[in-house]
């Protein structure tokens, strides 16, 4: 995100590409960042898989791996095997990247992530067998064991190696075993190289009418002696997502999901957790400590009954209740843009849409009175821009040249991300959760920049909107959309694709642009 206020507050003038590191230092740089432990000698980018040994005991295992293509923006991805580590990578090269960039970079992540899978089936095939024999022959973990000890909990049928770790399986979703997560006494964890961790998941507990998904072993132990429920451990935040789905899947609505996130400090186990509860309906909780998991929790004697069983929510009230108290509209701009709510600005290109809610996020953002005689509440802002960025520059410099060029709440996104897919939406969410104060209103401009998949897919169209109200939810504020309208002539008063899109809103915009002289 870029604060307006500091990128504004001055002569606007285009930047100067900024010298960067060579591209074999950031992905060193981008490895150490990702936790791996021991970084490869030297970096070759010539889009070909390379593996070394990254970290452990058996310095001939090669777990650490990476694939980066040299044409152009070099791209690729990274990651440890043996730590669960998978991460993409971009070339910074110090300025704002073109679309056929960024379609070439996509490009080479996709080739990337191919020669990773393919890779990664290869260790599979590999260890399938040694994973069983791994398993098989190991202790059973007591009670004991000091990770045991510490976390308070009973060891739930895990197992022991002959130097001491504790041994957690991952079973995949045909029931096979794809991984195993080694604990050490300290708590330090790591996974078998080769092990298959997308999708793996391990039950703790008899079935039950619900069931709770929990990132680690700890916490899915302490949940099910406390409750007595069924819970499934996900090993990571990335996780809940894909094992929610594989639950809803098996169980259909029979079953329901609570999702237990971790309170970590950068947000991500609520993102992955709001991410789930999208896309299965699931319920999410979470500590009310920051840096807590529930295991955490449960240990400084807080009681998780009250934190699994919130107060109900009132769902269904009576009709005769619900229109006692009606609840009077409240605007961030008086009869045009409300509060809490999902909006839509459309209009055909060149029609001046972007221009007239940049003039509503200016007035939002600065505090400046009234817009057009019509009342405006103060509140930060965040425009997610994903076109145009040289105009809008221009077009926010001189808005604050003429109204005041006092300070601004508003943050603007770099670039455009797919808010419709687990990775777009957690770096939306984690930058926003960075701004010290919540926004009252999130901009998406364009819907198109926004969206992996067909804007005129029901399918497609009801994931973005998921997301939409996911930060709605979260961040208690209002999403306006940006969006086009269709080519033909009697298309140029509606929004372009899916019929999904008019029926979620709460208000819709049309901007229409002005005739020339011949009626036209």
């Amino acid at each position: 995100m870029t604060d307006l206020t500091a990128a504004l507050g001055c002569i606007f003038r285009l930047q100067d590409q900024k010298p960067q590191e060579p591209p074999e230092r950031q992905v060193l740089d981008a490895m150490a960042a990702a936790g791996i432990e021991e970084l490869p000698a030297t970096i070759i980018i010539d889009g070909s898989i390379h593996r070394y040994h990254s970290g452990g005991r058996d310095r001939k295992k090669k777990s650490g791996w990476y694939c980066i293509y040299p044409d152009g923006i070099k791209a690729g991805t990274f990651g440890c095997w043996r730590l669960g580590i998978e991460q993409l990578w971009r070339e910074d090269v110090g300025r704002e990247i073109t679309a056929a960039e960024e379609m070439a970079v996509t490009r080479r992540i996709s080739e990337a992530r191919a020669q990773r899978d393919s890779e990664r089936a290869k260790m599979q095939a590999a260890v399938g067998g040694v994973l069983d024999e791994i398993w098989v022959n190991g202790a059973a973990a007591s009670a004991d064991h000091p990770y045991i000890l510490r976390k308070g909990i009973r060891p739930h049928g895990v197992r022991i190696t002959g130097d001491g770790r504790l041994m957690v399986p991952m079973y995949g979703p045909t029931g096979d075993l794809t991984g195993m997560q080694y604990i050490d006494s300290a708590g330090d964890k790591m996974y078998h190289p080769g092990s298959s961790t997308g999708g793996a998941s391990m039950m703790i507990g008899e079935p039950t009418a619900r069931i709770l998904i929990a990132e680690g072993f700890a916490t899915a132990a302490t949940l099910n002696e406390v409750t007595g429920e069924q819970v499934a451990v996900a090993f990571s935040a990335s996780n809940l997502p894909k094992i929610a789905k594989l639950l809803r899947e098996k169980h259909g609505a029979e079953k329901l999901l609570v999702i237990v996130a971790d309170h970590d400090e950068h947000g991500v186990g609520r993102s992955y957790a709001d991410q789930a509860a999208a896309q299965t309906g699931a319920q999410v909780v979470m500590p009310s400590i920051p840096g807590m998991d529930a295991n955490d929790f449960h240990l400084a004697g807080h009681d998780l009954h009250d934190l699994l069983s919130p107060e109900s929510d009132a769902w269904l009230v009576p009709a005769d209740d619900w229109c006692k108290q009606p609840a009077p509209i409240s605007w961030l701009i008086k009869h045009w843009l409300q509060e809490n709510s999902l909006m839509m600005v459309h209009g055909p290109s060149g029609s001046g849409k972007t221009f007239a809610v940049l003039d509503w996020c200016c007035r939002i953002a600065s505090d400046s009175g009234d817009w057009r005689g019509n009342r405006v509440k103060a509140g930060q802002v965040v425009y997610l821009s994903g076109e145009g960025h040289h105009g809008m520059r221009g077009r926010i410099a001189a808005w604050k040249q003429t109204h005041g060029n006092g300070p601004m709440k508003m943050h603007i996104s770099k670039s455009g991300c797919d808010l419709n897919t687990m990775e777009g939406y957690a770096r939306a969410a984690n930058a926003i959760r960075a701004i010290p104060a919540r926004p009252k209103l999130i901009v998406i401009d364009t819907l198109h920049r926004f969206l992996k998949g067909d804007e005129n897919s029901a399918q497609d169209a009801k994931t973005m909107l998921d997301a939409c109200s996911s930060l709605m939810r979260e961040f208690e504020c209002s999403v306006l959309l940006v969006h086009h309208t269709g080519v033909s002539d009697d298309a140029q008063h509606r929004a372009r694709g899916s019929s999904a899109w008019r029926g979620a809103l709460d208000i819709e915009i049309s901007v229409i642009p002005p005739k020339d002289k011949a009626g036209r």
